[in-house]
């Protein structure tokens, strides 16, 4: 095949809210953490959960970030601990801060905001999908 045939292929992770709540908590790198930043009940109409990345204490907004991951309708009762998320690069949408001016005219790297918040979270996906295989 040659490369102008080449298709861009992404693997997701299919997860449940429960599972992913036990890897948020547990998820903190440099002084960062991961957290739900939105109503579990309205996720299943909203299509979507919001995850917040940086310090969740912190008033200032810019020294966090939010992203939208999308959720899987599986047609359950729409409980929220019924919530499935696709965990996809491509699927996960970063929510930009407020538009104002960060300080020392410094411009937000998103590429980098994204890269902190994804790589350390699917590794620890990972690492959970692999500890309950090897429990089975």
């Amino acid at each position: 095949m040659s490369p102008d045939h080449w298709v861009a292929v992404d693997i997701a992770v299919i997860v449940d809210i429960g599972t992913f709540r036990t890897v948020l908590k547990g998820l903190r790198r440099g002084g960062e953490r991961w957290w739900l930043a939105c109503d579990l009940p309205d996720a299943p109409e909203s299509g979507s959960v919001i995850v917040g990345f940086g310090e969740p204490l912190c008033s200032d907004r810019l020294n966090c970030v939010f992203f939208r991951i999308p959720t899987l309708d599986v047609g359950t009762s729409g409980l929220p601990d019924e919530v499935y998320l696709v965990i996809a690069p491509a699927l996960i949408e970063h929510l930009a801060p407020e538009s104002r001016a960060l300080p020392d005219c410094r411009a937000r790297d998103f590429v980098g905001d994204f890269e902190r918040f994804f790589f350390p979270l699917k590794q620890a996906l990972i690492e959970r999908l692999q500890a309950a295989g090897t429990t089975r």
